[in-house]
């Protein structure tokens, strides 16, 4: 007679949101379009526009999930205003199946990116820079580490 509510996952409505079903299809679509539309607008070789998506996704994912801290939500009283986006998905758990997938995604454009420009300079040592820092930064062992003390708290 009674209905049995299974309470969510996550909690965090700063991170809920990549639990939603359809996510990573959208994740992985952006980024082909996003590759389209520098294709067509730069009028660039297609190896060329895999490197400036692979670019351009580093600095906005390193920067939204690596380098920002907290929530824009007043609701949770600021229990997340020491962590990054990276450190708050999954409430913190390691190689769960999305940070997996987050994983995978820069070393998978990497692979594109620097097969489609056969592995030249300038552009391999971008792609390698890029894939480089960002799948550092997802190591387990990265969790809640500040280098130099950068990004920490003051």
């Amino acid at each position: 007679m009674y209905v049995r509510a299974v309470p969510p996952t996550d909690l965090n409505r700063n991170t809920e949101w990549f639990t939603y079903p359809g996510v990573w299809t959208t994740y992985i679509l952006i980024l082909f379009f996003s590759w389209l539309i520098v294709l067509s607008v730069f009028a660039t070789s297609p190896g060329t526009a895999w490197t400036i998506v692979h670019v351009c996704h580093f600095f906005v994912t390193y920067h939204f999930f690596h380098w920002k801290k907290g929530t824009p939500f007043a609701d949770d009283q600021g229990i997340y205003n020491g962590l990054t986006w990276w450190e708050q998905i999954d409430n913190g758990k390691q190689l769960t199946r999305n940070r997996k997938f987050l994983t995978v995604v820069p070393v998978v454009l990497y692979l594109i990116a620097s097969h489609t420009t056969d592995y030249q300079n300038p552009m391999l040592f971008f792609n390698t820079l890029a894939v480089f820092v960002l799948v550092v930064a997802k190591f387990p062992n990265m969790h809640k580490v500040r280098i130099f003390g950068i990004n920490g708290d003051h």
